[in-house]
């Protein structure tokens, strides 16, 4: 394909994407009831300096979150390539950019791996699958010690036979987390299972798959560490907004659900942008169930919680979705045969 041609049909890609997220962002924000109860709960904040530094703070924290994603992907990538701390920064803007109207953000990879210079994409989505099953693990992991928290709040968990069903759960949710953990520390069991079960494809692949093997258990461990303290991160972003708008409750509380509430959004099987209404709902009726009401949607304190985690999504995924937009003119998803045989 001549390098003009390639470039044309680059740049409409580019610019398709760009309009479709764009759009995707102003249909759930403007179009839907989310503005609304924004602007409601927002108006009268902006005005409260207290407000303001939790917000300002939380901002912040979002290029911490991000920095954190950043720096795990260039670490995996450097196995096959080397990218500097900017451009992989830049591949997770542009990863949120593509990733937003996709189904669960499978986009993301995409959105990361067309900006690599000689690595092949398939083996670019591999890696960066590798990373996201890690930020997954982090989500399970602390995710399921919350609802072992979680469950006597709505279970009596002192009497028989509750006692027992309590105990069995705690029992089996370690052991599944064990084995689980166990998996991910030994990756590279799925390419030995890829190649038993597909014995006729083994050079197909070792050509591919193989990037399994390229990490020992302690790439995986120090992944597994950077995704929990990413995920630290955007805890503490959820708390500073709740706390923004009043939500005093028990720091332990706050410990307990809002990890079932990421737990909940992640098994949620969703378009990125859907979140946005599931969200806020999810996360009203489980903090409702530790502030003992069921107040309606406007009531100060039900807002509020609506208000913060449509807040949370905007700084974390829609302001960068934007922001992603320039980025995006760096990926190049159909490139020359030279580039396309890369390693």
């Amino acid at each position: 394909m001549k390098a003009k041609v390639r470039k044309s049909l680059n740049f409409l890609l580019q610019i398709g994407i760009i309009l479709v997220a764009y759009g995707f962002i102003y249909r759930q924000v403007v179009q839907k009831m989310e503005i609304t109860e924004l602007v409601t709960g927002l108006t009268a904040k902006f005005h409260d300096s207290t407000f303001l530094i939790y917000l300002g703070s939380v901002f912040l924290l979002m290029f911490v979150n991000l920095g954190v994603e950043a720096w795990k992907w260039k670490f995996l990538i450097s196995k096959f390539e080397t990218v500097s701390f900017m451009n992989s920064f830049k591949a997770v803007f542009s990863g949120i950019t593509v990733s937003v109207f996709t189904p669960n953000r499978v986009g993301e990879y995409f959105g990361r791996v067309f900006i690599l210079k000689s690595l092949h994409p398939v083996k670019g989505i591999l890696i960066t699958f590798i990373g996201s099953m890690g930020q997954l693990m982090a989500t399970i992991l602390i995710g399921s010690f919350g609802v072992l928290l979680f469950l006597p709040r709505i279970m009596d968990a002192f009497i028989f036979p509750n006692h027992l069903i309590f105990i069995g759960i705690v029992i089996t949710t370690l052991i599944i987390l064990t084995l689980l953990v166990v998996l991910y520390l030994h990756f590279s069991i799925l390419s030995q299972f890829a190649r038993k079960l597909f014995p006729a494809k083994t050079e197909k692949i070792n050509k591919y798959a193989g990037v399994f093997e390229s990490y020992s258990s302690a790439d995986l461990s120090y992944v597994l560490l950077l995704s929990i303290l990413r995920y630290c991160v955007f805890t503490t972003q959820f708390i500073l907004l709740l706390l923004a708008f009043e939500m005093k409750l028990p720091f332990m509380h706050y410990l307990i659900v809002i990890p079932v509430i990421f737990l909940v959004m992640t098994l949620i099987p969703s378009v990125a942008l859907s979140e946005l209404g599931i969200r806020g709902s999810v996360s009203l009726y489980l903090i409702s169930l530790f502030l003992n009401e069921s107040a309606g949607i406007y009531d100060p304190s039900s807002l509020g919680i609506v208000v913060a985690s449509t807040l949370l999504w905007l700084i974390n995924l829609a302001i960068p979705a934007i922001t992603g937009a320039v980025f995006v003119f760096n990926l190049r998803f159909i490139r020359s045969k030279n580039n396309q045989s890369g390693s």
